[in-house]
């Protein structure tokens, strides 16, 4: 999963108005909803081990961009779903696990049918406070420029 904030032309836009108050400002505020936004997709990770879940981080790439990243193999099948398939033992000759009453020559594993995009989620509970954000990156670069 990666969900990217870039905000290239608000820079741009600002930094005309404000000589280069964007970093100074937005960046303090971004640097408090960042976490929150990350809280929320954490929360809302299903919980089968609590691994995805945990895995959830972000990242600041530059001045005015910032991801999410989760750092689990399987968050892509979560997040898109995937296909069952059939599995085969690759070291031994049968597959086993606990339960199992005697070994196996293959297993058909169903797959995850329901896709569970809960970073979308996360991202549209997000969306008042990142408005709430952009209303206080205005109002600091309009009291330092008076537009």
């Amino acid at each position: 999963m990666q969900i990217t904030f870039e905000f290239p032309n608000l820079g741009q836009a600002i930094a005309a108005f404000s000589k280069d108050l964007t970093p100074a400002i937005a960046g303090p505020l971004m640097n408090q909803y960042i976490p929150r936004l990350v809280d929320r997709v954490k929360g809302r990770a299903p919980k089968k081990s609590g691994k995805l879940a945990d895995s959830i981080y972000s990242e600041q790439l530059g001045t005015m961009e910032w991801t999410v990243y989760e750092g689990v193999p399987y968050g892509k099948w979560v997040r898109e779903g995937c296909a069952g398939r059939t599995i085969y033992p690759v070291n031994k000759k049968a597959l086993w696990w606990q339960g199992l009453e005697h070994p196996v020559a293959s297993a058909k594993w169903p797959g995850i049918i329901n896709a569970n995009p809960y970073q979308l989620a996360a991202v549209d509970e997000s969306m008042t406070d990142l408005q709430d954000v952009f209303n206080e990156i205005y109002i600091g670069i309009s009291e330092v420029v008076r537009f």
